[in-house]
């Protein structure tokens, strides 16, 4: 196993310069729909960018031309890689591009450096891609996203007609890459990586190419012989299945209805403050009930948006007690029945609110709830109704008094907390 990971260019493909260019084909293959997902999680013109891993500069260049007013940082181990990207991205000028020789486990950055991250086609080439995300964590400031892109080769290329030498060459570069450090099917692993490497708010996206959409010549230039030519080489592939592969890839390209498709895995993830997640990670420890100084936080946030991430990551540690698992294992886009809760736990989450904020809310509207992060926006509206109606601080959690002296909850008929259009407000 090679420390510093599976991918050297040198001895990855049978020729250099075939290999840049069909990495430059590769990016254009999913460029598009990429940009949405990055877009979608939060890229945006003037952040500062790292790209982890590189390369040739092919994704700088396309950063730099996307998003003008930005400075992007890419970070590469392979030194003549290193050498074709400073000669790439040359023109853009010194104040826009930087390329710095150093790997992903160990970057010379201070923490809190960057806005945005990426790391495309990197984590599955790492004998331990738990600590590359980690280090990408610690470069992030506050705030700021994390974006991971990586393949799944039990996932990857198919073809129609079936060409089921794919198959066997996807085993032989699996076996490959898996004795060089690499993890080829790291893909379905990202989600749970990111949570562990300490990100918020994972998520993940599956982005798609099809040549009835994009056409046949992006797939050949992106696939080529010289991975499969070199496996042939190192002993992984038989000949004999290479020769029937082109062969039957051959024939395929002849029929009018051929079909060939591939996929990549986005993971992205937030840094959140230290001050959203010291106060839950406490709680956590402390178990149900006891959640006081998280409460405190939450009711004092100066923001909605604060408050509503509060508020998330206190759902998730509640029902993280109930479901016996890790907060961050708790995705906050998923139906609440989807992941195990039941109308016990529905229960006991009701109860916890009540007793944490005062608030009532039904076991039936959590088990109805899209997700954690509806029910979070609604306790968040009715937090803020309160806030708005001049409730003191004295006065929630728990109970009000009228002037009768009756100490009362909000909604003594024990309907919910607010009507359907409450539920609606309470957008972040």
């Amino acid at each position: 196993m090679k420390e510093e990971g599976s991918y050297r260019i040198q001895n990855f493909a049978a020729n250099v310069d075939n290999e840049i260019r069909r990495l430059k084909a590769q990016v254009e293959l999913f460029w598009d729909k990429e940009l949405r997902c990055l877009r979608r999680f939060g890229l945006r013109d003037g952040m500062k960018v790292l790209e982890c891993g590189c390369g040739p500069g092919h994704v700088i260049e396309k950063l730099l031309q996307t998003l003008p007013s930005s400075e992007v940082t890419g970070v590469e181990i392979d030194r003549l890689l290193v050498q074709k990207s400073r000669e790439k991205l040359g023109a853009f000028g010194g104040n826009r591009a930087h390329i710095v020789e150093q790997s992903i486990m160990q970057m010379q950055f201070a923490d809190n450096s960057f806005d945005f991250v990426i790391a495309r086609m990197v984590l599955e080439h790492l004998p331990d891609p738990l600590n590359a995300v980690k280090e990408v964590y610690r470069v992030l400031k506050t705030g700021g996203k994390g974006v991971f892109i990586d393949n799944d080769f039990d996932m990857h290329l198919r073809a129609y007609p079936d060409i089921s030498e794919l198959n066997e060459l996807y085993e032989a570069y699996c076996r490959c890459r898996a004795a060089e450090g690499g993890k080829p099917k790291i893909g379905r692993e990202l989600p749970g990586i990111l949570q562990e490497g300490g990100f918020s708010n994972v998520d993940l996206e599956i982005v798609s190419a099809h040549n009835r959409l994009i056409g046949d010549e992006a797939f050949l230039k992106s696939e080529g012989s010289g991975i499969p030519a070199q496996l042939v080489k190192d002993g992984y592939l038989s000949r004999d299945v290479l020769d029937r592969l082109a062969r039957k890839w051959h024939d395929a390209l002849q029929r009018k209805d051929h079909v060939f498709f591939r996929q990549l895995f986005v993971a992205a993830g937030e840094k959140l403050p230290s001050r959203i997640l010291q106060p839950i990670a406490e709680s956590e420890r402390a178990g149900r009930g006891k959640h006081s100084q998280a409460v405190q936080e939450i009711l004092s946030a100066g923001t909605r948006q604060e408050s509503c991430q509060l508020l998330t990551a206190y759902l998730q540690a509640q029902l993280a007690v109930s479901l016996k698992t890790e907060r961050e294992r708790i995705p906050i886009d998923h139906p609440l029945i989807d992941l195990g809760v039941d109308s016990l736990m529905s229960v006991e989450l009701a109860n916890g609110v009540a007793a944490d904020f005062g608030i009532t809310i039904s076991a039936v509207d959590i088990l109805e709830a899209q997700n954690i992060l509806d029910i979070a926006t609604r306790l968040n509206s009715e937090i803020d109704q309160r806030k708005q109606t001049g409730a003191t601080s004295a006065s929630m959690p728990g109970t009000q008094s009228d002037k009768s002296g009756r100490e009362s909850h909000p909604n003594d008929n024990g309907g919910s907390a607010q009507n359907d259009n409450d539920w609606e407000d309470g957008a972040i």
